[in-house]
Formats: C-alpha cells, structure tokens, sequence
C-alpha cells in the first residue's frame, strides 16, 4: 500500500509524457484524494490545474488553481506556488468574465500575501489586473474607485510600473467623464463636476509623468483651464505603451 502514491504518480507522469493529458489528470485525481498526505500530493494538484488548462477546460483549471491556492497558502503544507497559482485563477476568471470569483480571488491573495514582502508585488498584480473588469466595459466610476484603492493599498510596493499605470487609468477615466458642454443658464452642479474631474485627470496625469521622469502638464492646465488643445487621455495611452 505505501508503493501506491509512488506508482501512480510515476503511471501520471507517463501519461503526460504520452501527452494522454486526460488520463494523467485522472491518475492524479485519484492520488490525491486517496493519499492526501503523501509527497507527492502539492505536484500532483498542480499539475492538474495546469493540464486543465492546457486543454482549455479554463473553469476546471481556475477551480484547480483556486483549491492548490487554498489548500497550500499555510500550514504543514503550504507551497511557495499557491500565490501563483491563485494569480493564474484571476487571469482566467477575468478572461471568462467571471467577475466575482476574479474579485475574490485577488481578494484571498490581498489578505492572506498583501502583507508578505516575499509576495507582495504577485497580491499587487491580481488586486490590478481585476481592473481590467472595469476599463474593458468603459465602466469609469469603477476604474477610479478601483485603481484609486490599487494606489492607496499598494502604491510603490506593488511595483513602479502597476503604480503608473493605475495613475493613468485614474487620469484617463476622469477625462472620459468630462462633459463640459452647456448653456449659460444650465446646471451650475454639472459645470462643478466637469472642472472636478478635469482637475482630477492632469492631477493624477502630472504624478504620473513625473514618476517616469516626463515634462509635467502646465499650472493653468492643472487647474483644468486652457485644455481646448490638451488630451490627457491620449497623451497617457502613449505613455502605457512606453512602460
């Protein structure tokens, strides 16, 4: 019986070197739920959620990947790989639309590795990419409630690059919510508002230039006057590319 963990990782591994992808994963399956303490179970389990998505079966492979990140993230049988693994559990929800697991996915990873330096920058990467979620249907106010809370939670511990990019999406979505378009007599509340958000776009547009060491926009154009000329919502998608 203790050969038995063993031989069927050994018969799983051969099956995938036969590239019969399906019948490793059912090896594996079986090794794990029948020796769910031996050696070989944290491979085993990843190698599942892998294969799963090499086969483009993408929600087996997020559930997959989301049980190796719980099942491994403490304790006796915590592994190095379960923030990487719940990382790869977001990109795959976000890529299937599935809004709520991909927000509590790159919440798990938040709470449980947001404060370990050692994997912080990958909690940083999963709290950012579920922005993605909002800036792919125009969804502004949630682009900034989103990317304002990415700066505030992580800012430079994330990384310099997520930190520039969150600042861009930021300038960028309260340039998209200016409607400064009026009659003289029209809603004073509303001329508020565009001037608010003008502001908040080349704000947010400044610090980001200067974190990638570019010419700052000009006093007047901070303070949201004398932008006939001025787009920082094109100027930035230069910058994105750039970094």
């Amino acid at each position: 019986q203790d050969m038995m963990p063993g031989i069927l990782n050994e018969a799983a591994r051969y099956f995938q070197n036969a590239n019969k992808i399906r019948k490793a994963i059912d090896l594996r399956i079986r090794l794990v739920a029948e020796h769910p303490d031996c050696e070989f179970v944290n491979d085993a389990q990843f190698s599942v959620a892998q294969s799963w998505a090499q086969l483009a079966f993408f929600e087996k492979a997020a559930d997959a990947y989301e049980t190796f990140a719980r099942d491994h993230a403490a304790g006796r049988q915590a592994d190095d790989r379960a923030p990487e693994a719940m990382l790869f559990a977001v990109d795959i929800r976000i890529g299937l639309g599935q809004d709520v697991q991909a927000k509590a996915d790159a919440d798990f990873l938040d709470q449980k590795f947001g404060s370990n330096h050692k994997y912080q920058k990958l909690a940083a990467e999963a709290y950012f990419k579920v922005g993605e979620l909002y800036t792919s249907t125009r969804d502004w106010q949630e682009v900034i409630r989103h990317y304002e809370d990415y700066i505030q939670k992580y800012g430079r511990k994330g990384g310099k690059e997520f930190e520039i990019r969150a600042m861009m999406w930021v300038a960028e979505a309260h340039w998209s919510l200016v409607d400064c378009t009026w009659d003289e007599d029209e809603d004073r509340q509303r001329q508020t508002r565009c001037r608010q958000h003008k502001t908040e776009a080349f704000d947010f547009a400044t610090r980001a230039n200067g974190l990638v060491d570019l010419p700052r926009f000009g006093d007047e154009a901070a303070e949201g006057e004398s932008t006939e000329n001025v787009d920082p919502a094109a100027v930035l998608a230069g910058r994105r590319e750039a970094t």
